[in-house]
């Protein structure tokens, strides 16, 4: 059987010539969606482009919603053509059609064009419990195929775990990374060291701030590193003890299960999409983060109890390995015959 994987390349406009995902966490086609890709390979003849018509004669269409707004790019963002790209989706022939949701960018389409891609779709899926209660919400069913995080990068059971914390993500106000700041700064005199991966937005209305947020970043971590590949990004997960993760808007957080399956202990702020995952959480002030931090390190002395790392590599196997996404997909197909 044959499956077409229909998805954009996000940042090929800021940096072209630059492999995706090669410079830029998440740029292009990510380690999620590789992760997939590969996955897939094992039982299907796999294509991938932006061209939904590229390859008509496939069994299974999956597309990613993110390309009904940005197939065309991001100087297509303000103005897509909804109407053509959901047409080409309604009238494409594959017997199966799924869209593959990662984010809440369905919830952001005009309610015409969203119930039209829901009917013309075999199956919709959710990554999470978070996600799929936002959508049932809307009156949309979903089938769990989680986000695949590749054991071989991010789980290293034997690392020995440091007196650390980190936070990683795309720096942005959007993402309340200033929350980072604040923690940091209040962590500066303690004997635990902070890190952090990630940068400052490349495009978007508030990238001078963004910025501004980064170069604090920089001056109130331990170490700070700029954008981080998949395989570095991996073994710095591997010897951080802990992690902190405080966002406004995220629907999974790739890089939380990341941090699981790295063993970190991780904490958490309001969000409600953390509740399901192990560590600590409904943390709000940057100093119950430090008092939570303490607490699990034993007032700063020592990396926290090895019981926690279990916990989380264990859940995180369970979860979102690409073990676990073949078994989800199994899923996903069931539902579709």
């Amino acid at each position: 059987m044959s499956l077409h994987y229909v998805t954009v390349d996000r940042y090929s406009k800021f940096m072209p010539g630059v492999p995706p995902s090669e410079k830029h966490p998440g740029g292009g086609m990510g380690p999620k969606t590789l992760n997939a890709i590969d996955a897939w390979r094992r039982f299907y003849q796999v294509y991938v482009s932006q061209d939904i018509n590229a390859h008509p004669t496939v069994d299974i269409l999956v597309v990613e919603p993110l390309w009904f707004n940005l197939r065309g790019g991001f100087g297509n963002l303000e103005n897509p053509d909804l109407e053509e790209a959901v047409s080409a989706y309604e009238k494409h022939p594959a017997g199966i059609k799924v869209i593959y949701q990662s984010e809440f960018t369905m919830l952001k389409l005009p309610a015409e064009f969203r119930t039209r891609i829901v009917k013309a779709s075999s199956v919709v899926t959710s990554n999470c419990t978070y996600q799929k209660r936002m959508y049932e919400m809307m009156g949309i069913k979903t089938v769990r195929l989680c986000d695949p995080q590749s054991e071989d990068v991010y789980y290293h059971p034997t690392v020995p775990k440091e007196l650390s914390i980190i936070a990683m993500s795309r720096i942005s106000t959007q993402k309340n990374t200033q929350k980072v700041v604040e923690v940091f700064k209040l962590l500066k005199d303690t004997p635990i060291e902070t890190v952090f991966a990630g940068g400052a937005s490349l495009w978007g209305f508030s990238r001078k701030q963004d910025l501004e947020i980064e170069q604090e970043l920089r001056s109130v971590s331990n170490r700070f590193y700029h954008n981080l590949t998949q395989l570095p990004l991996g073994k710095l997960l591997a010897s951080c003890g802990c992690a902190m993760f405080d966002v406004f808007h995220d629907c999974c957080a790739s890089s939380n299960l990341q941090a699981l399956l790295a063993g970190c202990l991780c904490f958490y702020g309001m969000h409600g999409l953390f509740i399901e995952r192990p560590g600590i959480h409904e943390l709000d002030s940057p100093s119950e983060f430090v008092d939570a931090i303490a607490e699990a390190t034993e007032d700063f002395k020592q990396p926290p109890d090895a019981k926690h790392r279990l916990k989380a590599e264990t859940w995180a196997l369970g979860d979102s390995s690409c073990e676990q996404f073949l078994k989800d997909w199994e899923g996903v197909m069931r539902h579709a015959a």
